[in-house]
């Protein structure tokens, strides 16, 4: 997911809190906004970093991507988003 001129603080504001608060508890999303926010000043997720997020939040399998592409299609990611 490649990162933009968008500031994660921007999306919040504009409901991506509201996604994240019907999937995840408070505890999660805090750890989320903070993986998140690291690995979006990298410029991107990785399969392993999704996993990685996955294990913090004791997820299942494809919870994040289910979250992520909640986001996306909300376009709450910006306009540009990738996986390497």
């Amino acid at each position: 997911i490649c990162n933009d001129e968008l500031s994660l603080q921007t999306r919040i504001e504009q409901g991506y809190e509201k996604i994240l608060e019907k999937k995840l508890n408070e505890k999660q999303q805090e750890i989320f906004l903070e993986l998140y926010e690291k690995f979006y000043k990298k410029g991107w997720f990785t399969e392993a970093d999704l996993i990685i997020i996955e294990k913090k939040l004791n997820l299942n399998p494809g919870d994040i991507m289910q979250i992520i592409r909640e986001l996306i299609k909300k376009d709450l990611l910006g306009q540009a988003y990738y996986f390497k």
